[in-house]
């Protein structure tokens, strides 16, 4: 019995000298380093997508069918046109938005509400990468009756995977920066401890153009004064757009 306790004594007490041994070898979590810092990449990039909305509206004093059949003969008319001048084989495509019809009111001094005619109003937005035909589809539009521009703003639709690209690219930046930071000072990078990415940039771009019937009435008043002039398109410029890529990283280092 005694020698049996002995040996299992003796077992222990290697056991614990083993456990005591190799935790003086295994260094603390405390003695690595961190390195933190802020790499970026950036990219101007050409719009390829421009989108267009066209505004129409119609009043008649006495009949919300008359407005209604005028702003409809004016939608179709601009449709038919600037279906020949979009590439639905590139993706382009028009689409009817924001369609109202509504009665106006004049009220008297007493608070009476009085209907004194009707308006209808219409959007036709476009969708196209024929941004070479915009300033044409736009002078068009107002040709056939148009009477103002909502919006008009171009983007690139590469825009995720452009920023995927830059992203890659200031992460490469981020870690071959560390390295060279760490090398000079005789060590080594263990792992990331952290990384932050961003991607900044709107993804669409707005010139500033406004266009209504009263810009186009003077622009035919300027035709007939000066006809032997050659008739231009509007010229639209889609400008750049500037895409940027952020990365905040941190690695242990040793």
């Amino acid at each position: 019995m005694k020698k049996t306790l002995t040996v299992l004594l003796a077992a222990l007490f290697v056991g614990s000298a083993a456990i005591a041994a190799t935790s003086e070898t295994i260094p603390p979590k405390d003695d690595r380093g961190i390195l933190t810092l802020r790499t970026s990449a950036n990219k101007e990039i050409a719009p390829d997508v421009a989108d267009v909305t066209i505004f129409i509206q119609t009043k008649d004093n006495k009949s919300l069918q008359k407005a209604v059949d005028d702003n409809k003969d004016i939608a179709n008319k601009i449709q038919a046109a600037l279906k020949g001048m979009i590439n639905p084989a590139k993706g382009d495509y028009l689409k009817t938005e924001n369609y109202s019809a509504s009665p106006d009111y004049s009220y008297s001094s007493s608070g009476k509400q009085t209907i004194k005619g009707y308006t209808v109003s219409n959007n036709i937005r476009i969708n196209t990468r024929e941004l070479e035909k915009v300033g044409a589809m736009i002078d068009k539009s107002f040709e056939l009756g148009a009477t103002s521009l909502g919006s008009l703003t171009f983007s690139v639709s590469s825009y995720t995977a452009v920023c995927n690209d830059l992203i890659s690219l200031a992460s490469k930046n981020a870690y071959n920066q560390a390295s060279a930071a760490v090398k000079a000072s005789n060590g080594v990078i263990l792992s990331i401890r952290q990384m932050d990415i961003s991607c900044d940039g709107n993804s669409a771009i707005t010139p500033r153009n406004n266009f209504s019937s009263n810009m186009l009435m003077k622009s035919a008043a300027m035709e007939m004064a000066a006809p032997q002039q050659d008739k231009y398109d509007t010229v639209i410029e889609q400008g750049y757009l500037r895409v940027n890529a952020y990365v905040n990283a941190s690695y242990y280092v040793k």
